[in-house]
């Protein structure tokens, strides 16, 4: 059944869509309407309540990409597909040690883009937080 999304987008083609979720009907959509992939952190105990396969671990992220991947080999989807990945909440400082391992194994898995939880109740605490975070953990990426 078709779902109107109003205003139309002004941007041809239209904007780049993003689905989250981790089931196979999520990851077909990823592939057949050449928008990006965000996987969802997801517990074993819950995978079979919420009818989603678990996203615990890397191990498991690399089984979704997998599938991910079979899937656009199967209809020839050559192009790049972007991924999201989110890393856990930073609430100290050895946390940002930790995000470049996180951080870099991610990219080695395929995710293209990288989802971090801010800190601050006040602007000036974030940007505080996003340059701490760009000197300890994207400084070390990009060195790559």
């Amino acid at each position: 059944r078709s779902v109107p999304s109003l205003p139309m987008p002004v941007q041809r083609p239209h904007p780049k869509l993003w689905f989250g979720g981790n089931s196979r009907l999520t990851l077909r959509r990823v592939v057949e309407h050449g928008g990006g992939w965000m996987p969802l952190p997801n517990a074993r105990a819950t995978a079979r309540h919420l009818h989603s396969p678990p996203l615990e671990s890397f191990d498991d992220l690399a089984v979704l990409l997998a599938r991910l991947h079979e899937y656009a080999d199967r209809i020839g989807r050559t192009g790049p597909i972007d991924v999201m990945y989110w890393l856990p909440p930073v609430t100290e400082a050895r946390d940002m040690k930790r995000h470049v391992v996180l951080a870099g194994k991610a990219r080695e898995l395929g995710a293209s883009w990288l989802v971090v939880n801010g800190q601050g109740t006040t602007a000036a605490d974030a940007r505080s937080f996003v340059l701490r975070y760009r000197e300890h953990v994207l400084a070390h990426l990009e060195g790559e």
